[in-house]
């Protein structure tokens, strides 16, 4: 998933499930919009999208986040402002 971007979002905690899957991450187009989604728990170290592995620097991006925050980040877990999706 080189040079893909995502959506990481740590869910605020009334809308966690029973799992305790808190944290949602989307692989998004150039124009922000949801190609495919997930949700895993904080301590998951693996989820598949679109069926290709999302980079462990993803998931450590989205586990850095305050709970209710959202981000756009690239592969290697930095942040990535909207126009330059």
């Amino acid at each position: 998933m080189a040079n893909r971007k995502f959506y990481v979002l740590r869910l605020p905690e009334d809308q966690v499930d029973s799992t305790g899957k808190d944290i949602e991450i989307q692989l998004v187009d150039n124009l922000g919009v949801t190609i495919a989604f997930g949700l895993i728990a904080r301590m998951d170290t693996h989820l598949e999208l679109d069926g290709e592995a999302v980079p462990t620097p993803v998931i450590e991006a989205a586990r850095e986040l305050p709970i209710g925050k959202g981000d756009f980040v690239d592969s290697a877990g930095s942040s990535v402002h909207p126009r330059d999706l």
